[in-house]
C-alpha cells in the first residue's frame, strides 16, 4: 500500500506519477473504494513540501522535479515505525501506514474505509477528538484507548492536526503512539507504590522480603512490632534468628525454604522467637517469587501471632479434658449407684418371692380351716337335729 494507493491492474497510476503531475499543478486526487466512500489524496501539501525540502538537501535529490526524495518521502511514511493514518470529514479512515496496521492488526482493506469510531474503545474520546480538529485545533499527545481484531485494548496518545484546503476539511493528519506498555508499567508502579503503602501499613502481619538465601531484605511496621527489632538490626541478617534453638539446629529454616523453592509455597506453624527471647506461637506462609525466567531470586514471608489463639485452644483443650475426667468419675459414680439399685431389685425380688411363697401357705391352710369350718358347723347341724328327734320320739 503507498500513500497514494493506485489500483493495480486498473489502469491507475502509482504514487510517484501523482506526485511528478502534482510538482506543476497541485489539486487533489480521489478514487472511489469498493466500499463506496471516496478516498481523497491530496497532492498541493506533498509537492510544495518537497519543492520546498528540494532547495535544502544534497545535490542527489535536487533531480528534475525531486523524485528521488518523493519516492524516499513516500517510503518514509509507508514504512517508518511510526503509525500514520488520515481521517475524512465525515470520520472515516482513508489512509493509514504499514505500523498504523501493524499496531491494531488489520489489513488494509479491512481497516480503510471504515468508521475511526469503529477502533476506538471509548466513543466520547473519538468524539471530542473529531470535534476539536474541526475547530482548527491541533491535538498533541490525545490519550485514547484503541480496540485491536483480537479484541485486546491498546492505550496510545493521538496528535493531529488537518489539512483544510480553501476552508474545507480535506483530512487529519495523525500520528499514533503505542504506550501501552508504558501504562502497563505506570500502572504496576501504582500498585507496587498501594501495594508498598498497604504491606507497610499492616499492624496484624508480619510481612517479609527474604532474598534466595533467606536473608530480610524488607520488612514492614506488623514485622517490627511482632519481633521488636529495629530496621539496622534485622535487615540483612539471616530470617533463620527467629527460630528456636532447637529449629536452627534441626535445619528447620532451611528446609522451609528448599520445600517453598520446590512446591512453591509452604505454611507451618510453631514457635518463635522475639527479640529478648520470650517466645510466640506462629503461623507462617513461605512463597516463592520466580523472575521471568523462571528462576526463584526472592520469597514473601508472611508470619501471624497465634499464641492468643494457641492458649485458647489450649484452654478448651485442657477444659475438654476437665470434663471428661468428670464426665467419668461421674459416670462410675451413677454405675456404682445402678449397680446398688440393681442388687436392691435383685434383694427385693428375692424377698416378693419369698412372701409369695409364704402367701401361698397361708391362703392354703385359710382355705383349708374355712372347709374344716364348714363340715364342722354341718356335725353341728346334724347333731341338733338327731337330739330333736330323739326328744320326739321318748315315751310318754
Amino acid at each position: 500500500m503507498g500513500i497514494f494507493p493506485p489500483g493495480p491492474g486498473r489502469g491507475e497510476r502509482g504514487t510517484v506519477g501523482y506526485t511528478e503531475r502534482a510538482s506543476g499543478a497541485g489539486g487533489t486526487h480521489r478514487r472511489r473504494r469498493p466500499a463506496g466512500c471516496l478516498e481523497r489524496w491530496p497532492v498541493r501539501l506533498l509537492s510544495s513540501r518537497v519543492n520546498s525540502l528540494v532547495r535544502q538537501i544534497p545535490a542527489r535529490y535536487a533531480d528534475a522535479g525531486g523524485q528521488q526524495l518523493q519516492r524516499e518521502l513516500i517510503d518514509f511514511f509507508e514504512n517508518a515505525p511510526i503509525a500514520f493514518h488520515w481521517v475524512d470529514e465525515d470520520g472515516r479512515i482513508i489512509w493509514a501506514n504499514r505500523a498504523e496496521l501493524e499496531l491494531l492488526g488489520y489489513t488494509s482493506a479491512e481497516f480503510i474505509g471504515r468508521p475511526a469510531a469503529e477502533f476506538h474503545a471509548d466513543a466520547d474520546v473519538i468524539a471530542d477528538i473529531l470535534r476539536r480538529l474541526s475547530r482548527h485545533e491541533t491535538l498533541n499527545n490525545c490519550e485514547a484507548r484503541l480496540r485491536r481484531k483480537d479484541g485486546s485494548i491498546r492505550y496510545v496518545l493521538i496528535s493531529s492536526n488537518v489539512l483544510w484546503e480553501n476552508g474545507k476539511f480535506v483530512h487529519t493528519r495523525c500520528v499514533t503512539r503505542d504506550i501501552t506498555e508504558r501504562k502497563a508499567a505506570e500502572e504496576g508502579q501504582r500498585l507496587d507504590k498501594h501495594l508498598r503503602l498497604l504491606v507497610q501499613g499492616v499492624r496484624d502481619y508480619a510481612i517479609f522480603m527474604l532474598d534466595v538465601d533467606g536473608h530480610v531484605m524488607t520488612w514492614n511496621t506488623g514485622a517490627r512490632l511482632l519481633k521488636g527489632y529495629a530496621d539496622d538490626e534485622i535487615l540483612g541478617t539471616h530470617f533463620s534468628r527467629f527460630y528456636t534453638g532447637e529449629d536452627r539446629l534441626a535445619g528447620k529454616p532451611e528446609r522451609l525454604l528448599t520445600l517453598a523453592r520446590e512446591q512453591g509455597r509452604v505454611e507451618d506453624e510453631g514457635w518463635r522467637v522475639r527479640k529478648g527471647g520470650t517466645r510466640f506461637w506462629a503461623n507462617v506462609v513461605l512463597t516463592a517469587l520466580p523472575d521471568e525466567s523462571g528462576q526463584v531470586r526472592e520469597f514473601a514471608k508472611i508470619t501471624r501471632d497465634l499464641t492468643e489463639r494457641r492458649q485458647a485452644q489450649e484452654t478448651l483443650r485442657r477444659s475438654h479434658q476437665d470434663l471428661e475426667a468428670r464426665v467419668a468419675e461421674r459416670t462410675q459414680q451413677l454405675s456404682a449407684v445402678l449397680k446398688e439399685k440393681e442388687q436392691l431389685l435383685a434383694d427385693l425380688q428375692e424377698k416378693i418371692q419369698e412372701l409369695e411363697k409364704f402367701e401361698g401357705l397361708v391362703v392354703g391352710r385359710e382355705l383349708k380351716m374355712i372347709a374344716l369350718e364348714k363340715e364342722v358347723e354341718s356335725l353341728r347341724g346334724e347333731v341338733q337335729h338327731l337330739k330333736s328327734l330323739s326328744r320326739d320320739s321318748s315315751p310318754i
